[in-house]
């Protein structure tokens, strides 16, 4: 909900000051009339009004706007709520990208600030690494996602998910192959990434009821959420368990601050995400509605792009930079941590009702995690090649296309 606000001049009436009473609902309008010595110091206080939707801020506009002299000319004071579907489109899109941003600073923010604290208590760069650092490349999706379970956007957290995972393999490995093709460990092939397509299956099973029993309805409820968080669980037992995660992540240098430093990181970092994932919750449904397709497109496209942009623009730097193994396996991390914890964590908040695209989009990542587990034995051994790469993004924008034209 936002606030417009009009100012223009009238005749003077006797009575200087009135104030129509009404009650501060979507689209009404509440007309007072003041003295021009007072539009100024009323357009001041106002600009700290008009960040609020609640009603005490009509009522407070209204306090100020009072005359004592007779005769002056008159302004009339228009304020009006209105629905953030009324904005125009460009406004909205422009909400939906500084949104983004605002989430993709506030998890870079709150993952130095919270490694920060994590070290200065004596915790291992792998500890931290695993945890903070892993779960902070997810937090757009997170934030996001319950924010929109919350509000009951549910179809847009599915779509999220589904469409961020599908990304972060055809546009963030895909991209960084065309650049460098992308030498793969064993261990990776045969044990994280059998892990990463055990997530989109577990989507696609928990999500269709009907199709797999013959009855009741598509939904992930509380309890396959919990589901979700248990297999999350193991996968954080069995990756504790690696030694070569534990070498490598080890040799990475992680920077200390000060305390003040530290919390300001982690504040700031929270706040951005909290507020761009609302905002980007309200603005993104309310394209939707405006334009007429449904929130799980806007979910799988606008949203998951978005929340995956970080680890697209850190695969293709670090792939140039040399970074494989970090850049293979920060990607194959965050769809699991997105499959397992992410939807796990906002299926236990509200029960996610599976449509028939939902089934399309999960059968799609289904299809796209074999077929990367397929490209490790197609050609060059482990493996993904330039070809391959470009093979990534083709399929992205084919499906992309269907998906739209589907609706």
């Amino acid at each position: 909900m936002w606030l417009s606000v009009g100012v223009e001049r009238r005749r003077p009436r006797s009575r200087l000051a009135r104030y129509e009473q009404g009650v501060a609902e979507s689209g009404s309008e509440h007309l007072v009339e003041l003295s021009e010595e007072r539009v100024k110091i009323i357009l001041s206080d106002c600009e700290q009004l008009l960040c609020t939707k609640q009603r005490s801020a009509i009522r407070s506009i209204a306090q100020l706007l009072f005359c004592s002299s007779r005769g002056e000319s008159i302004y009339s004071f228009h304020v009006t709520i209105l629905p953030m579907a009324d904005l125009p489109m460009v406004i909205l899109i422009a909400i939906v990208i500084a949104s983004l941003y605002l989430i993709i600073k506030g998890a870079d923010y709150f993952v130095k600030g919270a490694a920060s604290v994590s070290r200065k208590i004596g915790i291992s760069t792998f500890v931290v690494g695993l945890t903070v650092v892993a779960m902070g490349t997810s937090a757009p999706e997170l934030f996001v996602n319950v924010i929109a379970a919350s509000s009951g956007a549910t179809a847009l957290s599915i779509g999220n998910i589904l469409g961020s995972n599908a990304i972060n393999i055809l546009l963030g490995l895909g991209i960084a192959a065309i650049f460098v093709p992308l030498s793969i460990k064993s261990q990776t092939v045969w044990k994280e990434l059998p892990f990463s397509l055990l997530g989109a299956v577990m989507i696609f099973i928990l999500g269709s009821d009907l199709l797999i029993d013959g009855f009741g309805n598509n939904v992930i409820t509380r309890t396959d959420g919990l589901a979700l968080l248990t297999f999350f669980i193991i996968f954080m037992v069995y990756t504790f368990g690696l030694n070569k995660v534990q070498n490598g992540v080890e040799k990475q240098e992680m920077d200390m601050f000060s305390w003040a430093r530290s919390t300001a990181y982690i504040v700031a970092g929270l706040a951005g995400l909290i507020v761009g994932g609302k905002l980007v919750v309200e603005s993104a449904t309310s394209i939707a509605e405006i334009i007429g397709i449904s929130e799980n497109l806007i979910g799988l496209t606008v949203v998951a792009i978005g929340t995956s942009l970080p680890e697209i623009v850190t695969a293709v730097v670090g792939v140039r930079k040399g970074f494989i193994d970090m850049v293979v396996g920060g990607v194959v991390g965050s769809n699991i941590f997105n499959a397992l914890w992410v939807l796990g964590v906002t299926a236990t908040i509200a029960p996610l009702s599976f449509t028939a695209d939902n089934i399309t989009d999960a059968v799609f990542l289904m299809a796209v995690s074999v077929v990367f587990f397929i490209f490790m034995f197609v050609g060059k051994k482990q493996t993904l090649e330039r070809w391959q790469g470009w093979a990534f993004v083709f399929t992205y924008i084919a499906y992309m296309i269907f998906a739209i034209l589907r609706g």
